[in-house]
Parts: C-alpha cells; structure tokens; sequence
C-alpha cells in the first residue's frame, strides 16, 4: 500500500506593515494615557495632543500625501512570488549554476509568471 502524500502548506511571514499595524491599537492607548493623565509633565502631555491634532486634522501648512497605488497582483502572480521567494531560500547555499535542472526549471518559469510574461 502507498504511503499517503503530506500536503505543503506555505504560510508567509507578516510584512512590516502588518506588524505596525498591529501596534496602532497600543500606540493610540498610550498616547491617550499621557494626554488624559494630570500628573504627567506638561511637555508630554502637549506632545501627546500635538500627535493626535496632527494625525486627525493634519498638519498645517501640509498638503496631505497622494495615496499610493497598490500593485495589480493577481493570486496566481503572489502565489508565484512566494513560490519562486520560497525556492530561492530553499537552495541560497547553491549558486545558480549548482542548482538541481528541475529547480532551474522551476524558478525560470516562476520568474516569467511573477514578469507577466505567461499564464
């Protein structure tokens, strides 16, 4: 009887912006405990009403900045960025020239994915 296949499951890293996402919450709740705080210096609790003026009501004298454009990725291209990302970690002990052929296969055709190049 065949031994049963195990499925690879790949889970990314969180991205940086992830990561300060995640602190917004506590940053908020921070500055929040400085500016409603009596006992806390003066200083602070300015600096603290200042952050807060600035991120609600803008700075003044400052336009605000353009939104940026996210890149048009399909999941078949982000799938194909982690694959080829995945492989390159996989085998960074190699040189390119010393990798297996199937995995110059592989990364070749990844890389022409992730360029648009094919479908």
């Amino acid at each position: 009887m065949p031994t049963p296949r195990k499925l690879l499951r790949i889970i990314e890293a969180p991205t940086t912006q992830d990561l300060l996402d995640s602190l917004i919450p506590d940053a908020l709740a921070a500055l929040e405990n400085v500016l409603r705080d009596p006992e806390a210096p003066a200083g602070a609790r300015v600096s603290a009403a200042r952050e807060v003026l600035n991120r609600t009501a803008g700075v003044p004298g400052l336009a605000p900045e353009p939104e940026t454009k996210a890149r048009d990725m399909d999941m078949s291209t982000a799938r194909a960025s982690s694959e080829y990302a995945r492989l390159r970690m996989t085998y960074s002990h190699l040189p390119d020239d010393e990798l297996p052929a199937h995995i110059q296969k592989a990364l070749a055709g990844l890389d022409k994915i992730i360029r648009g190049e094919t479908r």
